[in-house]
């Protein structure tokens, strides 16, 4: 709802979990890095990472916190596609 054409919305979210959210976790400190929206599906889903440091594993997340992380962001996104998709297509 955020993007109007589906190819630009589905490469968007490809380019983010793929690209821009692994460097982000290179960069930023595990700290910070674990609150990023698909570092907290994956470990919601039980997938661990390959390049797992011991200060990531210190500062984890709980499964409870990863789904509330991770259900944090999937209610932003929804509202700001409400919201825009109320603002451009109503009649």
């Amino acid at each position: 709802m955020i993007v109007r054409h589906g190819a630009v919305a589905i490469s968007g979210l490809l380019v983010w979990g793929f690209v821009v959210e692994n460097l982000l976790n290179l960069f930023l400190s595990p700290q910070i890095s674990r609150f990023l929206p698909f570092l907290a599906g994956d470990a919601l889903l039980g997938i661990d990472s390959d390049t797992a440091t011991p200060e990531s594993i210190a500062v984890a997340l709980t499964r409870t916190q990863e789904a509330l992380v991770f259900g944090g962001y999937t209610a932003v996104v929804l509202v700001v596609g409400t919201v825009l998709l109320h603002r451009r297509d109503t009649n």
